[in-house]
């Protein structure tokens, strides 16, 4: 993985990586995206108080996205991983786990003792987050309901 840096993602640099999500799963996951609900998505994580958003650049283009942000708890901030995101051609060569180890390390610097995140449950990503030191919580079962 030569040449790759990380730049904070935020508003003023933001318009590439809005058109790579709404592209990238558009094109791979046969959503939906427009411009604007993506843009939205990415404005609402990257001005959360203590975002820490990364882009990771190859030979400085844009190949990936990760925003997340801390969080307190009564017994300490928690790094809350909330997206990440490779462009497909750059996916199965280190950068993913390149982008969540500078994401977390930031975080760390920041007094985060935990990361936490939500992912899809398939074997794809189990063994993805597996691979960085990822397990599955005991304690927590995510909940949702249609209104």
């Amino acid at each position: 993985m030569n040449n790759v840096s990380f730049e904070e993602l935020n508003e003023s640099n933001m318009k590439e990586a809005v058109i790579l999500f709404a592209d990238y799963f558009n094109t791979n996951e046969k959503t939906n995206w427009t411009y604007d609900d993506a843009y939205r998505r990415i404005h609402e994580a990257i001005t959360k108080e203590d975002s820490i958003s990364l882009k990771i650049l190859v030979d400085k283009k844009l190949v990936g996205i990760e925003m997340g942000y801390l969080e307190q708890y009564e017994d300490g901030l928690v790094f809350d991983l909330h997206e990440i995101l490779i462009a497909k051609d750059y996916q199965r060569k280190g950068y993913g786990k390149a982008l969540i180890l500078e994401a977390m390390k930031r975080a760390k610097e920041k007094g985060a003792f935990l990361c936490q995140l939500i992912a899809i449950n398939d074997k794809g990503h189990d063994e993805f987050y597996g691979s960085i030191g990822f397990g599955n919580c005991s304690n927590l079962i995510l909940k949702s309901r249609l209104i």
